[in-house]
């Protein structure tokens, strides 16, 4: 345990250098620019999102302090921290290459897919290695060995928890805080099975994500960005798996998917939200846990201790159901009652009319082909029409299909159009300007957040066209004319009921 706690506490200090160290030089106001905002995170301030890099380095610089510092290591002889055979070796490749990825996508926002497919190239260097989840320990049945299915187990479960870290990482402290209480659940595992190779990354690990927390809690001054979330993820799927050495894997426990119970419910079951809504699941929205945390009325601090404690109870079980082996099954099946009890407590529509979300799937789903549709080609739609009339009903044909909640059209202050519908739940205000023109269109936050990463792009599609098109029945001024040549002006405002 003298290992343990010297990783935890030079890997809290370094992390807090390097942070410190980010904040105060110019390379961050650089890289401030260069980084594009997400549509999960809720602030919208310009905040560095370097702190998964500065996590990175220190951790690197943690381990090899804890390899050539300490004389002597209490490794188990058969799993030595370097030299051949190490399973250390192959993780520390996919992590620098997971690393790497977050990086790029912190500063270039790469496609989903693209960054799916590096992922899956990532855990390669581990398998290359000869290391794999080759059995599964089941309740009941007992060991049931993988055989062919190892290799996409194996590599369906590194994923899985890469991206479920990452797409928790919406509120200031939430994934680093859920990262460090698996921590260290899976540390009083390795302390109780005696895998000291994960007991001392587990300390490593703790310390820079507790160093970053000190520095993100809210209100942040600095995000882990995908660097930081996709690293942990990667970590938290790899540390179970380091007790293995060549020709000898441990059996695969299930309570482990328990300890990492909360960010593997959030992505599981956003999955099933946008299958039953008819929406590609690699489409974000802001349905998850914290999202509606925050719409039933709680502040930050306050969702992200009740994420906590979701947290420490789905490690709870964990742990008890791998202390007292007799409770295997049972602890199972209170996990799956107590995330079934989360979801809903969180009044999720998926789980209240399951049948009537199924029953419309079809429907939903022809409807978001068809407004993805139209407003690709919105320009052609608008270009049939002749009048002002007909152009003005156009639009609101196409306001109804993507169920915009009102709108008000205005030329010089004075109103063309509008259209309005009874609005019972908080709404998003959003004002376009340009020229002589301005438009003001409301969505409800509950239709905004289903499929947000695009409907907001739809909605400025088409009202960037409208605008263009409405100039064409209008003779402007010459002030006017010199002013055509500006961008449309964009702000939003949330207004609650």
């Amino acid at each position: 345990m003298d290992t343990f706690f010297f990783n935890l506490v030079i890997g809290l200090i370094s992390c807090s250098i390097f942070i410190v160290t980010l904040l105060y030089s110019k390379i961050n106001l650089f890289l401030q620019n260069k980084q594009e905002n997400s549509i999960r995170r809720f602030s919208t301030e310009k905040v560095s999102e370097m702190g998964g890099f500065c996590i990175v380095l220190a951790f690197f610089c943690t381990l090899f302090l804890s390899r050539f510092l300490i004389e002597k290591i209490d490794f188990a002889s058969q799993n030595p921290l370097f030299g051949a055979g190490s399973v250390l070796i192959p993780f520390l490749i996919g992590g620098i290459g997971i690393a790497a990825i977050g990086f790029i996508d912190d500063l270039f926002n790469i496609r989903a897919r693209y960054k799916f497919i590096g992922q899956l190239v990532c855990t390669l260097p581990y398998l290359f290695f000869g290391y794999g989840i080759d059995s599964i320990e089941l309740p009941v049945y007992g060991i049931y060995p993988l055989g062919q299915f190892s290799l996409p187990f194996t590599l369906l479960w590194i994923v899985a928890c890469v991206n479920a870290v990452n797409l928790i990482d919406g509120l200031d402290g939430l994934a680093a805080g859920v990262g460090i209480i698996a921590l260290v659940f899976l540390t009083i595992v390795g302390v109780l099975k005696s895998h000291f190779t994960i007991i001392s990354i587990s300390g490593i690990l703790i310390g820079v994500y507790s160093g970053f927390l000190l520095f993100n809690r809210p209100k942040a001054t600095i995000f882990m960005g995908d660097t930081g979330s996709l690293f942990l993820g990667y970590c938290l799927a790899i540390l179970p798996l380091l007790n293995n050495v060549k020709g000898h894997f441990y059996p695969f426990n299930l309570l482990t998917l328990v300890i990492l119970g909360l960010p593997l419910l959030d992505t599981t079951f956003a999955f099933v939200r946008r299958y039953l809504r008819g929406i590609p699941f690699y489409s974000a929205d802001k349905n998850h846990l914290h999202h509606r945390l925050i719409a039933k009325g709680n502040t930050t601090t306050r969702s992200i201790v009740k994420l906590y404690t979701f947290a420490i109870g789905f490690g709870s079980i964990g742990f008890v159901g791998i202390y007292f082996p007799n409770l295997y099954l049972s602890m199972i099946l209170v996990s799956l009652l107590f995330a079934y009890g989360i979801l809903i407590y969180l009044e999720y529509d998926e789980i209240r009319k399951p049948l009537q979300l199924i029953k419309n799937k079809t429907s939903l789903k022809k409807n978001r082909t068809f407004i993805h549709t139209l407003t690709k080609n919105i320009d052609l739609f608008f270009e049939k029409d002749e009048s002002l009339d007909d152009l003005l009903k156009s639009f609101k044909f196409w306001a109804k299909q993507m169920k915009i909640s009102s709108y008000r059209i205005e030329e010089k202050n004075t109103i063309k159009s509008q259209y309005h519908s009874p609005v019972q739940h908080d709404y998003y205000e959003i004002t376009y300007t340009k020229n002589i023109f301005k438009v003001y269109v409301t969505l409800s936050v509950k239709e905004f957040h289903l499929d947000s990463d695009i409907k907001s792009q739809l909605i400025d599609d088409a009202v960037h066209s409208l605008i263009h098109h409405l100039s064409k029945f209008y003779l402007p001024t010459k002030q006017d004319f010199i002013k055509s040549s500006q961008e449309v002006q964009k702000t939003v405002e949330k207004v609650h009921i």
